[in-house]
């Protein structure tokens, strides 16, 4: 069967059609549309996971996924109505009519120089969108639209003709094939056998090579990083041996000059101002060169020249071994004999500096170098720069746009000649696309917002959105590549996720941002966030937000122990994230009372922050807030991680509250409250975390004997001390850090009655019923931080909301329904074992025995509790060796009977007579004795043995 042109480039484009979606041309159709009609029953029991389906892509991706069809040839009866002349002067060889809406991204042109295709668009004259801003080729030079120009495929229309700008090259191309390469006809499946990529040497050879060459490059753009208010242009180079970190070694053994060649110190320094924006802080930053030598080990080693034994912020590299250290040498010394060598014979195996640059980029590109480092004739090595194509592209294109879309709703793009160069990268999205897209990060709504690249495919709204865009039929998840190739550059990615976020958030997603919510919310009676405000204290500016709802007003006024903290992580930059938590008994859950942002830490900062959160309180509840030793009813205590800016600024809100008070405090009666100061007010209310505390002197466990040590850690204690003065005395003559740790408590005024019961003048039962950590605050920062950390103050506002709604959710459906938030009790004793035994692999328990003789007899920490008991006491049993016969002193052992108490650390009891729990009898233990006939204590570092 005889076929002609048309039918032949019909036949072709149907096949490609096929092929695209799988299916084989040779195939038999009929067998294929049988098989894929739905079964007429259905199997209740089916194996294979069931997921969704999309029935069709949506119009705009169907019309990306268009296949153009080869132009034909005009017709005999065309011909005759002269169709293909465009004017009297102008004429086209071949036409394609393209369906509406069709998105073609590299249209045909003449495959010789004067032919001409005619290119037919159908276009909407509602939503019309140029079909020239789909085409990835970069048109420009002598454009220009002319009004009235006749065509005689369309009527009353205006002509634009603008022509191919080719394609931007890297200026170390060289003889690279780029420069020897034609095309008239493509499409985007077919550019990936056009495209001309870099080569690329998978050998260990090259590998080793080109990790160096990338970590020189990286050292000479990016330079040593250490920033300092110092100017270290005016530095001086130390090369005393007394001070410098390393001695360093030539190769020869002799001392050698730190600094580098004045060629290599010269390129450095050209290519660190070429390649880095110079910002404000530039100054700033060190402006050391870095250096290679040897150490005493005979190893290589890079490090600033500015970094000293005195200055170790500066750069240093010391594991060289997996880089080719000879090499590295050469690119530091500019050694051009050498460096010629290695670069030539890389070149010849295909890779390296030297060879040939393939990298092209369209002229619409902002780049301006090239992202490989070249070897140039020079002998400089630097990133190619981008360069305009050489041989102007013969290509050009006509363009006519009728005057009257609605009287003719079609579009004539007329391609002549051939273009002289490959076919650029599908680099640029189609703007119907680039729409679809606004419109899918549109609706994530504020999560906008902080969207990131890997953010938006981790939100469920967004990738069920592109499902729908692209009809999806997989169970495996798509990727923003399935709707264009382009986006599978997250830089392209993230220019339109900015694009988009400055279009919905116009003031920003900042301070500004926030202030505009507070503006907006001002009569929401839901609202959340509640001021947004600047204050200057002694001169200085800080900012500060407070988000908390009316609900969490009312779960202020009426908490009784509150925990506070600080948070860095969850929102970048500048700003510290503060919550109040409380425990809520009725709900059993942690809930935050109230959250704050703000820009300092200072004691002031925190006045005004407590002043703020407790007016909101009293605005929304109509209640005063108060506390237990002022008026009997009120916040009972407050635990903290023990900053000083957030105890003072606390005191200080206290003092403010009694002002003009003449009631006595009822925990001491003789002091009025208006008399007492800010320290005064904390001693009556304020308690330090204790596992703040007992990280902090584990720190200093090295640098102090195993006495001083625990004298440090006896300091937090409900018990009073046999003789705590000269507990303190020890610790004080216990070295320079115990001496300066110790002064650093004593000057705070805070520290020792937050921790020492006995110099509080708390309630005991009000002292036990208070946490002694800030984990609410902790576990509430981690629940928190599960939304997203580094965020935007914007972002973290809303995530806040987010999450403080969902609490308060989970908190009326408890009061409403009884729906407890999880089955099992919030408080079990099935958690206090494990609490205890990870406390107790932490730190080893010390025996009785052991402190006795570790501690002086006037200072010995052991203290005696009393518990309740649970099974029979065990006999106390003094053992001789803890009686101090010389001053008539005797120690009583502290008994425990619960599991809890008898792991903390810390503690220990001997088990002369104990109780079994499994036979119900009292069983017997031998003690053994030592060498001088003294009884040994029991110390237990398992649970059988605390069990008895």
């Amino acid at each position: 069967m005889n076929l002609s042109s048309d039918q032949r480039a019909a036949l072709a484009q149907a096949r490609a059609l096929l092929e695209g979606v799988g299916l084989s041309p040779d195939s038999d159709l009929e067998s294929i549309i049988s098989s894929s009609r739905p079964s007429s029953r259905v199997s209740l029991h089916s194996s294979t996971p069931s997921h969704t389906r999309y029935s069709t892509p949506s119009p705009t991706v169907s019309a990306s996924r268009y296949l153009p069809p080869p132009a034909r040839s005009f017709t005999q009866d065309e011909i005759n109505q002269r169709l293909y002349k465009i004017n009297s002067k102008l004429s086209v060889h071949r036409i394609v009519n393209h369906p509406p809406g069709a998105i073609v991204e590299y249209p045909q042109t003449g495959e010789s120089e004067g032919v001409g295709i005619a290119h037919i668009f159908p276009i909407n004259p509602d939503t019309f969108e140029n079909p020239k801003s789909s085409f990835q080729y970069s048109l420009g030079d002598s454009h220009g639209g002319r009004p009235r120009v006749t065509c005689s495929l369309l009527t009353d229309d205006k002509g634009e003709q603008v022509s191919c700008r080719g394609l931007k090259v890297c200026s170390a191309h060289g003889e690279a094939p780029i420069t020897h390469f034609e095309h008239s006809y493509t499409s985007l499946e077919q550019v990936r056998t056009q495209l001309v990529l870099p080569p690329w040497v998978d050998t260990a050879k090259a590998e080793v090579f080109m990790k160096t060459l990338a970590l020189f490059c990286s050292l000479s753009e990016h330079g040593c990083s250490f920033r300092n208010t110092l100017e270290f242009g005016a530095a001086t180079v130390v090369d005393e041996e007394s001070d410098s970190e390393f001695e360093p070694m030539t190769d020869d053994g002799a001392g050698g000059s730190s600094m580098l060649p004045p060629s290599a110190a010269t390129f450095i320094e050209r290519s660190r101002r070429s390649r880095r924006k110079q910002a404000d802080s530039s100054e700033k930053e060190c402006k050391g060169m870095l250096v290679m030598q040897r150490d005493r080990s005979n190893r290589y080693f890079i490090s600033c020249q500015y970094r000293t034994r005195t200055s170790c912020a500066h750069l240093i590299l010391r594991n060289l071994q997996e880089y080719d250290v000879n090499y590295l040498h050469a690119l530091f010394t500019n050694d051009v004999h050498k460096l010629g060598e290695y670069e030539t014979a890389a070149m010849r195996e295909g890779y390296g500096p030297r060879v040939p640059c393939t990298f092209t980029a369209p002229p619409s590109a902002q780049k301006q170098l090239c992202p490989h480092w070249h070897r140039f004739s020079d002998g400089s090595l630097a990133p190619g720069v981008l360069l305009p194509w050489v041989t102007k592209c013969k290509a050009t294109f006509h363009i006519y746009i009728p005057d009257d879309l609605n009287a003719c709703p079609r579009v004539v793009v007329v391609c002549r000649n051939p273009h002289s160069h490959a076919p650029p990268a599908p680099a640029k999205m189609p703007p119907p696309l680039v729409a679809d897209l606004h419109q899918l990060l549109c609706n994530m709504g504020w999560r906008l917002a902080d969207a990131t690249p890997r953010r938006v495919m981790l939100d469920s709204g967004f990738v069920h959105g592109l499902q729908n865009l692209l009809g999806w039929e997989s169970n495996q998840s798509p990727s923003l590549s399935d709707l264009h190739p382009s986006l599978a550059n997250l830089d392209h990615l993230r220019r339109i996720i900015n694009t988009v976020r400055c279009t919905e958030f116009p003031y920003k997603t900042g301070f500004e941002g926030v202030a505009r919510l507070v503006s907006n919310s001002h009569d929401d009676p839901r609202r959340y966030v509640r001021c947004a405000e600047t204050h200057e204290i002694k001169g200085a500016k800080f900012q500060l937000i407070v988000c908390m709802s009316s609900a969490m007003s009312f779960q202020l006024i009426h908490a009784k122990r509150l925990s506070i903290d600080m948070s860095f992580k969850r929102v970048s930059g500048k700003w510290e994230e503060f919550e109040i938590e409380t425990w809520d008994n009725k709900h059993m859950r942690s809930i935050v009372v109230a959250r704050a942002f703000t820009t300092s830490e200072s004691a002031d900062a925190h006045l005004t922050l407590f002043t703020r959160i407790f007016e909101i309180a009293k605005h929304d509840t109509g209640l005063e807030v108060s506390f237990h030793y002022m008026s009997g009813r009120g916040i009972q205590s407050v635990v903290a991680d023990g900053h000083r800016g957030q105890a003072l600024g606390l005191g200080q809100f206290c003092v403010a509250l009694c002002r003009g008070n003449q009631m006595p405090c009822r925990y001491e009666p003789s002091r009025r409250l208006c008399d007492l100061g800010p320290y005064d007010h904390l001693r009556r209310m304020y308690r330090l975390c204790a596992f703040h505390f007992k990280r902090n002197v584990r720190k200093l466990r090295t640098f102090v004997s195993p006495n001083v040590y625990n004298a440090m850690l006896c300091i937090s204690s409900f018990e009073a001390h046999p003789n705590f003065k000269n507990t303190l005395q020890l610790i004080k003559g216990g070295g320079k850090k115990a001496k300066a740790w110790l002064a650093d408590k004593e000057d705070a005024g805070f520290v020792i009655p937050a921790l020492y019961f006995p110099r509080s003048l708390m309630p005991p039962e009000i002292w036990k019923a208070s946490p002694t950590t800030t984990n609410g605050n902790e576990q509430a920062h981690r629940n928190i931080n599960r939304d997203g950390i580094n965020l935007t103050l914007l972002g973290g506002v809303m995530h806040g909301q987010d999450y403080d709604t969902r609490v308060n959710k989970s908190i009326e459906a408890y009061s409403a329904y009884g729906i407890q938030t999880l089955n099992s009790s919030q408080i079990s004793t099935t958690t206090l074992p494990g609490t205890a035994l990870s406390q107790h692999r932490q730190q080893k328990l010390p025996t009785i025995s052991e402190s006795a003789q570790s501690t002086s007899s006037d200072t010995i920490p052991v203290s005696t509790r009393t518990l309740v008991n649970v099974v029979k006491q065990p006999t106390k049993y003094i053992p001789s060796k803890l009686l101090d016969t010389s001053q008539h002193r005797t120690y009583s052992v502290s008994t425990y009977s619960t599991l809890a108490n008898a792991l903390t650390p810390g503690t220990s009891f001997t088990d002369h007579q104990s109780f079994s729990t499994h036979t119900g009898t009292t069983r017997h233990t031998n003690l053994s004795t030592n060498s001088e006939g003294g009884y040994l204590s029991s110390s237990y570092s398992s649970l059988s043995g605390a069990l008895g």
